[in-house]
């Protein structure tokens, strides 16, 4: 996947319950993230393993994906999408190999009602 698009609800509607009792876009959006870097921190530490065996028997590539999934450990236990650390480009570059969910572009998208939409013309 090339982008992450969120909906998020920013109506209220008596006959759609919210899940979370209430209507905060802002919220919702919070809790998509730290969901999204959860899962990456859980990829970054498999991935980590796996590359720090290949960096025993000297693969400098993967030396070089070990330093910067080290670098991601902290960024991302403070709660912090991996596209928000500081990198070079090569570590840039890098990042796309690892897959992360909180790597991506993203674009929020307000699922409103019909009526709530403002007049195009």
């Amino acid at each position: 996947m090339d982008a992450i698009v969120h909906v998020v609800r920013c109506f209220e509607d008596e006959d759609i319950i919210h899940n979370m009792g209430r209507v905060d876009p802002v919220g919702d959006a919070e809790v998509i993230m730290t969901e999204l870097i959860l899962a990456d921190a859980e990829s970054v530490a498999s991935q980590l393993q796996k590359n720090s065996k290949k960096a025993r028997g000297q693969d400098k590539d993967a030396a070089a994906n070990v330093a910067l999934l080290e670098k991601l450990i902290p960024h991302l236990d403070e709660g912090k999408p991996a596209n928000l650390l500081p990198m070079d480009e090569d570590e840039q570059e890098r990042l796309k190999s690892f897959h992360l969910l909180s790597s991506k572009p993203m674009l929020y998208a307000c699922n409103l009602k019909e009526e709530e939409i403002a007049d195009p013309n």
